[in-house]
């Protein structure tokens, strides 16, 4: 009974010692099953009840990362809040997105979103914004950032596994995992960015080696799958790699320049010369209005709602009273759309001018500040392999605003970009 007692005594003790360690720890692990889970069975097709389970998933991962930091405050016996580049930006623009379901044609669907779609709604942007707060306080050193690139590198290679068995087996059980073209290409190549960041600048060889067979396999299927918007982007992605390294020449080996440059002009071919036909190999393909018809709707819209748009989730109103008269001419006459063309002409349609101003600034303020840090002389490893790591991150923010000029976001989109974003600023 007394070694019992001097055991709970111990653990109780080593519990006070240690609880705030505890506390981050856990909530590092939310954000862990978070990246890991919400990309991988948060793909579907068309099937919002699906989408909407994952997103209450991450809801429920949020609230428990944000009570185990409430405690970790509580018991630190201190609250200390370092503002970060982005924060204030990111502050407004939830207080613009409040303003605007306020002031929504429709506060229900903005606030809570419709017919299970609630990606879009309020209450998911209010939750992405925690979200966005606990990495950016709890992911500040390279060990754990890398360890979240790979369970992601990972979460993507899962779902290209299933997608192609899915494509050969047509097995029902998978189709929970099916992403659709332009939404497994994107993380393919977001994903042999993730791969060629760790690989530079890891030096343990697992990583290494892990790292290097997730770009290679992925470099492969987009190759073979021949998305012409996915080449696109990691011919970019590459360039930009490039120039950004440019600045800091004597950090990196010519090797690595004469690598990325040959992988350009492989890629460039593989975009001449498509390779799909080689296997039969089919991705549900997405259909999405067109950009030229989301431009008409989005500018008719703005002439009404100008300001702060006609309220989240409402693009069906906007859609069905504003579409222009050829839309009736086309092959798409008998379908209705309730998300816009792409990314950027949903939010500009959302929240109008005062929201898509305020993320240009966000925008703006970050690549300041990216430029500030990259302008910095030190010499060391440490600074070296943090170079890298935000070099890589400011290449994956800007795919995701060129990806959002050509489609919209589903949830796991979304999810990353406010991951990347919350990551970069705190580096």
């Amino acid at each position: 009974m007394e070694i019992v007692l001097i055991t709970i005594r111990n653990f109780w003790t080593t519990f006070k010692t240690s609880k705030e360690l505890l506390f981050e720890k856990i909530i590092r692990l939310t954000i862990y099953l978070a990246v890991f889970f919400i990309p991988l069975i948060c793909l579907p097709l068309n099937d919002s009840f699906v989408e909407y389970s994952k997103i209450i998933l991450f809801y429920i991962l949020v609230i428990l990362g944000l009570l185990f930091w409430l405690l970790k405050l509580y018991y630190s016996k201190k609250i200390e809040f370092n503002f970060f580049i982005l924060d204030i930006p990111i502050i407004i623009f939830v207080f613009i997105y409040l303003l605007s379901s306020l002031l929504s044609i429709d506060r229900l669907n903005s606030f809570l979103g419709f017919n299970f779609d609630v990606s879009h709604s309020f209450i998911t942007i209010l939750f992405l914004a925690v979200f966005y707060f606990l990495v950016s306080r709890f992911f500040d050193n390279l060990k754990n950032i890398k360890k979240l690139f790979i369970l992601l590198n990972i979460s993507i290679f899962l779902i290209l596994l299933f997608n192609i068995v899915n494509s050969f087996c047509d097995l029902s059980i998978l189709l929970l995992f099916n992403a659709s073209a332009n939404t497994l290409n994107f993380l393919l190549v977001l994903s042999v960015i993730l791969g060629g960041v760790i690989f530079f600048s890891s030096n343990n060889q697992f990583e290494r080696i892990f790292s290097l067979a997730c770009a290679l396999i992925n470099i492969t299927a987009l190759y073979i799958f021949h998305n012409q918007i996915a080449l696109l982007l990691l011919i970019i992605s590459i360039f930009f790699f490039i120039l950004f390294s440019s600045f800091k020449s004597q950090y990196f080996s010519n090797k690595v320049v004469v690598i990325l440059t040959l992988l350009i002009l492989l890629t460039v071919f593989a975009l001449i010369l498509p390779l799909n036909n080689l296997l039969n190999l089919s991705i549900p393909l997405e259909l999405n209005l067109p950009n030229s018809f989301g431009w008409k709707i989005t500018k008719n819209t703005l002439s009404d709602y100008m300001l702060l748009g006609v309220g989240p989730g409402n693009f069906s109103y906007s859609f069905y009273k504003y579409k222009p008269i050829e839309y009736n001419l086309s092959s798409l006459w008998q379908l209705g759309f309730e998300k816009n063309s792409n990314a950027w002409m949903e939010i500009l349609n959302s929240i109008g001018i005062l929201g898509i101003l305020l993320l240009i600034i966000l925008f703006i303020k970050y690549f300041w500040h990216f430029t500030k840090y990259i302008k910095k002389n030190e010499l060391n490893d440490e600074y070296n392999n943090k170079l890298l790591l935000i070099i890589g991150l400011t290449v994956i923010i800007l795919l995701f605003i060129i990806f959002g000029c050509f489609n919209n976001y589903v949830f796991a989109n979304i999810l990353l970009f406010s991951l990347f974003l919350a990551l970069a600023c705190n580096l």
